[in-house]
């Protein structure tokens, strides 16, 4: 299959659970203006978080365009979806690039698990 094939696969499958898990979510989020630990957990399900990451860490080893897919179909669900692993991701990315391999070793796989 297609790296697009994938994507859009991807996509599909991402856009059917967020409408069935995550949508509901949404409206209460939005009114209490609160961390979700439901939409984090339903996340992290997923595997968003770590999606973009070497297996070694626990990740899927994915491609930016799927992840890019994934999270669109996310926000589609809610904006705040799509949000919500932007930080992890950022931190997991630097400390993946930059930090010590003590700091990777004992930060990484507890951050790509999300």
């Amino acid at each position: 299959m297609s790296q697009q094939g994938e994507d859009e696969e991807l996509r599909r499958a991402v856009r059917a659970r967020a409408e069935r898990l995550i949508e509901p979510l949404i409206a209460p989020i939005d009114r209490g203006q609160r961390f979700s630990p439901e939409l984090w957990a339903q996340l992290r399900e997923l595997g968003i978080v770590g999606f973009l990451f070497p297996e070694e860490w626990g990740g899927s080893a994915g491609r930016f365009s799927s992840f890019a897919a994934a999270v669109e179909e996310l926000a589609r669900a809610g904006a705040i979806a799509g949000l919500y692993p932007g930080t992890t991701v950022q931190v997991a990315d630097a400390l993946l690039r930059l930090g010590t391999d003590a700091a990777r070793r004992k930060w990484l796989p507890r951050l790509v698990a999300g």
